[in-house]
């Protein structure tokens, strides 16, 4: 197999568990979580697929509003990384979810992903 197959394979198998880890209680477990996020979406972001970006949405828009700043800081800034470097068709089922969630801390972040959209 190529290097990149391998490498689009390792992060598929990895963004479960960084997604869990996102959703774990302690905020240093979610800040280093989120770390790792944005090293992914810096360096690699077209191996976080469809499905990847998903999952991490999902779990990073639930930090959207936690009330410890720290887990929602980084959360915030993941979503406005994927946001700028993932492309549209990736971000918009999440977005779109989110925008109809019960939290108004996480449609207000699906607001301001999708300004980030339209203003690319």
């Amino acid at each position: 197999t190529k290097p990149i197959e391998n490498h689009n394979t390792f992060v598929a198998r990895l963004l479960p568990g960084l997604a869990s880890q996102v959703l774990d209680q302690r905020s240093l477990i979610v800040k280093e979580a989120n770390d790792v996020i944005l090293a992914l979406i810096r360096k690699a972001p077209s191996a976080i697929t469809a499905d990847g970006a998903s999952i991490l949405m999902t779990a990073l828009f639930k930090l959207t509003y936690v009330t410890i700043r720290v887990m929602s800081e980084t959360a915030t800034t993941c979503l406005a990384a994927m946001t700028s470097s993932l492309p549209p068709a990736v971000l918009l089922p999440s977005l779109a979810a989110a925008s109809q969630d019960s939290h108004a801390q996480a449609r207000a972040q699906a607001a301001l992903c999708v300004g980030l959209l339209l203003s690319k």
